[in-house]
């Protein structure tokens, strides 16, 4: 039970990092999108070594139990980072009108 609930921890924050970084990234915040992407590795790779260790035990309820909890924090994560991501990275006001990155007095 411990495993599966850290595999989920890492998997939480592994997903809630990478699309924060990819909003971040869409929206050319290129500083914060670094960040994102330093944070997100060390996730990814205490997800990785969990599941793995778990797997190895060939033992089918905790494999079972595992999948079901990185799954459930796989979602939880994604929804959680998008919600967050959407009051939180915005997108630069544009200078023009139109909505192009060429200030408004250069474009006239």
């Amino acid at each position: 039970m411990l495993i599966a609930l850290a595999a989920a921890v890492a998997m939480f924050f592994q997903d809630l990092l990478a699309v924060l970084m990819v909003q971040a990234e869409a929206r050319n915040k290129a500083v914060l999108a670094g960040v994102m992407d330093c944070l997100q590795w060390p996730a990814g790779m205490v997800t990785t070594a969990v599941t793995v260790t778990a797997f190895q035990g060939h033992d089918g309820a905790k494999t079972g139990l595992v999948i079901a909890a990185v799954s459930v924090a796989n979602f939880g994560g994604t929804w959680t980072a998008v919600r967050i991501g959407r009051r939180h990275i915005k997108q630069e006001k544009a200078p023009c009108a139109c909505g192009c990155p060429v200030a408004a007095k250069e474009a006239a």
